[in-house]
Parts: structure tokens; sequence; C-alpha cells
């Protein structure tokens, strides 16, 4: 087992490094605006305005990680440095695979296939696995989770193994996760799901005690962000652009022309849905038709749902896993469609937000095919299917060197 777990952490070291270098300087999604942020951190120490690049919106830490690594690498090239902090993703996504497989470790230590199904999905996701190669702060988002999601489980795992402590420490990961992404607004939910499930249990006291300490953990982390854009812009979140789909629509002019409304939502969620089970931007380029590459996407989801039954039906502790980890897809992609009717029309290919809740996704989805496997077979069959994710994973980084080879960027 722990050498197959070797194999998926080695293969996704190889295709992730492999991005870094065949992807052009500049060349994954937003890296310009991305480096950028970095550059005015690393030399000029303060944070960039919205003039100077449109990633301003976001909060800094990643940035900041990102800028230490330039500001200690002044002996290579340009290129040389946007390189070296490209290594900074990868490293927060092999810290995010770690978490994950030790989560499941704990939690479901008589399930092996899932848990190398559940690794093996996250470890060969293509976005996954593009972005481990470039500059992006989605990697953080996806870290901040896989901490949560780790301390989540072990603390479900048995009733008197959910204290102060590991409110303070799940607190520390939503604070870290909220200043990465405002993707990251799924983990104090989680949080607050999770105590209301339990308040019969816990009793008040210790319900209020735990929700104090993970809402001053977070606030002492992630706070002065928010609080710092209501002090320069009047708003707690800002957005550097406004470009919203729906805008001052009249509420009887929406319930006359229902398909104003609808529509936009049924594009966002296809978009949303494709894109993120591989790079559209690239995929696109070479299919002249998407129908059936479309057909097939949304067929996918029918593996997390698989697997969401499954853990429901076998355990109480799998259900309420289950119906965590299926909350927290579904509210995340509410508030990608939310976020591209208000705030960014071009959002609509929002799938790398969803990179956020990347964990929850892998879970449910080893979980269901698993569920798919004879239980006779199911370690040989398992790895059968680690290895054509694999391939898959390998065909979308040959894509994108023939992307980038064209002289095409996002």
């Amino acid at each position: 087992m722990k050498y197959l777990l070797l194999f998926i952490m080695l293969s996704y070291l190889a295709v992730s490094t492999a991005y870094n270098f065949v992807m052009a300087p500049d060349g994954g999604p937003d890296e310009a605006a991305h480096l950028e942020y970095v550059k005015v951190l690393a030399t000029e120490h303060r944070l960039p305005q919205a003039s100077e690049t449109h990633q301003a919106q976001h909060p800094p830490l990643y940035y900041a990680l990102g800028a230490a690594i330039y500001a200690a690498t002044p002996f290579l090239s340009e290129d040389g440095r946007q390189h070296a902090v490209r290594f900074l993703s990868l490293l927060l996504g092999l810290a995010s695979l770690l978490l994950l497989g030790a989560a499941l470790a704990a939690a479901f230590p008589d399930k092996p296939a899932l848990q190398l199904l559940s690794v093996g999905t996250m470890a060969f996701h293509p976005l996954f696995s593009l972005e481990s190669g470039v500059i992006n702060n989605d990697l953080l988002a996806t870290f901040a989770f896989s901490l949560f999601l780790y301390l989540l489980l072990i603390s479900l795992k048995s009733e008197g193994s959910f204290d102060s402590r590991k409110a303070l420490y799940m607190g520390l990961a939503a604070g870290i996760g909220l200043l990465a992404k405002q993707t990251s607004f799924i983990i104090p939910l989680l949080f607050a799901a999770v105590l209301w499930k339990r308040h019969s249990s816990l009793g008040m006291g210790k319900v209020l005690c735990f929700a104090g300490v993970f809402a001053l953990s977070t606030l002492v982390v992630s706070g002065w962000w928010y609080v710092l854009n209501y002090l320069r812009y009047g708003h707690l979140i800002y957005y550097s652009c406004l470009m919203p789909i729906q805008k001052n629509m009249d509420p009887i002019m929406l319930l006359a022309n229902l398909d104003l409304f609808f529509q936009p939502i049924v594009t966002i969620v296809t978009r949303t849905l494709v894109s993120f089970w591989a790079p559209l931007w690239i995929i696109r380029r070479f299919f002249d038709d998407l129908h059936t590459y479309v057909a097939m996407v949304f067929l996918l989801p029918l593996l997390p749902v698989a697997g969401a039954i499954r853990l429901a039906r076998e355990h109480r502790l799998y259900r309420n896993v289950s119906l965590l980890l299926a909350g927290a897809v579904i509210v995340t992609l509410s508030g990608i469609i939310y976020y591209a009717l208000t705030v960014d029309y071009r959002a609509v290919e929002g799938g790398r937000y969803l990179l956020a809740v990347l964990p929850a996704v892998a879970i449910l989805s080893g979980s269901g095919l698993s569920a798919l496997l004879p239980r006779r077979f199911t370690l040989p069959l398992a790895v059968i299917i680690l290895l054509a994710m694999l391939a898959g994973d390998i065909y979308c980084l040959s894509a994108a060197r023939l992307y980038n080879q064209l002289g095409l960027h996002v």
C-alpha cells in the first residue's frame, strides 16, 4: 500500500515539474498578473494597486510566500526566478496530497482502495497538476481545505476527540484559506455545520466555546486583511473588476423573463464542470466538436454522487462525511454562480475555483470508483484505474506543451 502511495506522489511530482518547464513564462492562468503581485511584494515591500495587477483583489499570503522565493533567487535570470516561484505551488500540492492520504488512513483504515483512488484522483487531476506547475493562489486554498479536512476527519473519528485544540487548529486552517482566496469561505461554513450536527452531544456551552476559539483564531490570521479592505475601499471584500452578467436587473422583468436568469446559470454550471475536469482552454484548441467531451464530463459527477450514496449507506460516520463533502462542493459551485452573475462574467469557465474543494471531490470520486470494483480484485483494478488517470494527466500535459509551442496563452 505505501509503495503505491509513493508511486502516486512521485508521479505527481514528475508531471507537475514537467508542467513547470513546459508552460511558457506567464503561460498559466492569469500568471503574469500573479507574478506581478509577487514582484511588487518582493521588490517594493508593499501591496500592489489594482492599476498594477487585477490580482490585487486577492489576499496576500500566497504572494508573500512567493515573494520570499523571488527575493532569495537574485542569482537566477528572470525566467529562472519565475520557475523557482512556481515550485511553491508544487510544494503546496504535495502537502495537500499528504494531508489527504493521512486523513483517509486515519478515518478509513480498512479501506485501502478508497485511499488509493481518492489520492490518485486528486494527484492526477489535470487542472491540479497544471496549477501545481505555475504561479497561482488556488493551490494555497486547496492546502488550507486539505488541512481542515484532515483535522475534521480525525475529530469525527471518535466522539471525544473534538476539543478546543482541534477548533483552534481548524480556525488556523480557515485563516490560511481566507488569507489565500475567498473561495475558502466554505471552511467556516463546514465548521458551523459540524457544530450544529453535534450540538446535542456536545452541549451548548462547548459549542459556543469551540465556535469562539475557531472564530478568534480565524480572525487573528486573516481578519486584518478584510479590515484593511474596508478601510481602503469601504468593503470587506474588494473586487478590482466588476463585469457582472446580471446588473441592475428589475425583479419584475426577471420574473417575466426567467430565461434571462436561468440560461446564464446553465451556462456557468456547464462550463464550470467541463473546465474543472480538464483545462478547457487547452482541450478546445484541438477538438472541433466538444459535444462528446462535454457529455463525458457530465457523466463524471455521477462518481461523486455514487460515492456519497455508498458512504451514506455503510456507516453513520460515512454518512456524515459524505453529506459534509457533498455540501462543500455544492455550496462552492453556488458561490461560483453568484460570483459570475454579480461580479465577473469571465468566471463562466470557473472550473479552477473548484480546486478549493478538490479534496472533497477526490474522496467522493474515490468512494464511487471503489464501489464499482468487485471485492476480490479491488486493489489490482484500482491500480489499473490509477494508471489510466496518470495516462490522461500525461495526455493533458502533452496538449499543454503543443499549446505553448503554437504560441498560445490563456
